[in-house]
């Protein structure tokens, strides 16, 4: 979501209107489902997916001639054999909501600000659009209106604390998974753009007081990697006591052992201590640094289609 709603900011800067591409409702075996999202250039696809295969290959042609027209359009379609047009055979049906958006409105400009700047917080809200009048805005709640809601995920937020090897495999992955990655450490010459291209944030820290760098999410992610077992212990603590959807933690079952009972001593409790990830990552058996980092990318991308499901 971040990467279509900062490509339909550019082109609107630069002058040039898009179609906004969403599925709006999905039914049965469909490739993705509802709030899936890409953007459509007068050149054709720009960025973001609402499934592949001929349904998006369709529904790129027509947002390219809505576009022409300065249109928005809501289409229905048959993903099953028996849907000619389309000939898939997935089974399903999605209905593909487009929506025009000029440059020369500088709604669509602030919208694209206000969705950017709730991923940035971590927050969630809802696209609304209305069928009667084809348009769409921005809203904080859903209402029993006949209007179409489209769920908003505030982007997930992934904080990796420690700069080391592992760091420095798994950020470039995070961020190509979609997580808003932070790396953190207390060592200035580590936290560089050099070692960190693809970071969103970069931070030199002092772990005793994670909250001078930290605001409060709901949808965030820590990564505790420390070059030492002090380190990942403050970090622990620390998180723990804070609102978060995950934390996993480096070590060896003696380590975990030991800090567990220093967590406890300091106060939490074992239902606590018990939800963080440890030793991190799935078991695929890693042993380097970047099979440890696709071990923990793959967890954390886990935990993050679990959470989406029970919301």
């Amino acid at each position: 979501m971040r990467n279509v709603f900062t490509r339909i900011l550019y082109c609107l800067e630069e002058n040039q209107d898009v179609e906004f591409v969403v599925i709006a409702e999905d039914e049965g075996s469909a490739p993705r489902k509802k709030g899936s999202v890409m953007v459509v250039g007068k050149g054709g696809y720009l960025t973001g997916t609402i499934g592949g295969g001929n349904v998006e290959n369709v529904a790129i042609r027509h947002a390219q001639e809505l576009l022409l027209q300065g249109q928005s359009d809501i289409v229905d379609y048959d993903l099953s054999l028996e849907g000619k047009v389309l000939g898939m055979a997935c089974g399903g049906a999605v209905v593909v909501y487009s929506q025009f958006m000029s440059h020369k409105e500088s709604r669509w400009q602030d919208l694209a600000k206000e969705v950017l700047r709730i991923m940035d917080q971590g927050k969630a809200a809802f696209l609304k659009v209305d069928t009667e009048d084809m348009s769409m805005s921005l809203t904080d709640c859903t209402l029993d209106d006949g209007m179409i809601y489209i769920p908003f995920e505030g982007e997930e937020r992934a904080f990796i604390f420690g700069a080391g090897h592992i760091a420095m495999a798994l950020a470039p992955i995070l961020k190509a998974c979609s997580f808003n990655v932070t790396v953190l450490d207390d060592r200035e010459e580590y936290v560089t753009p050099e070692r960190y291209p693809t970071a969103d944030r970069l931070v030199v820290c002092d772990f005793t007081r994670l909250s001078d760098y930290l605001d409060e999410g709901g949808n965030d992610y820590a990564v505790i990697v420390t070059n030492g077992h002090k380190h990942d212990f403050e970090c622990e603590d620390q998180m723990l006591r804070r609102n978060m959807a995950y934390v996993g933690v480096i070590g060896s079952r003696k380590k975990i052992a030991m800090v567990n009972e220093k967590l406890k001593a300091a106060g939490l409790s074992e239902e606590v201590i018990a939800k963080v990830h440890t030793p991190i990552g799935l078991p695929i058996k890693a042993v380097t640094p970047a099979e440890i980092a696709v071990s923990i990318a793959a967890e954390m991308i886990l935990e993050r289609a679990n959470r989406r499901e029970r919301a």
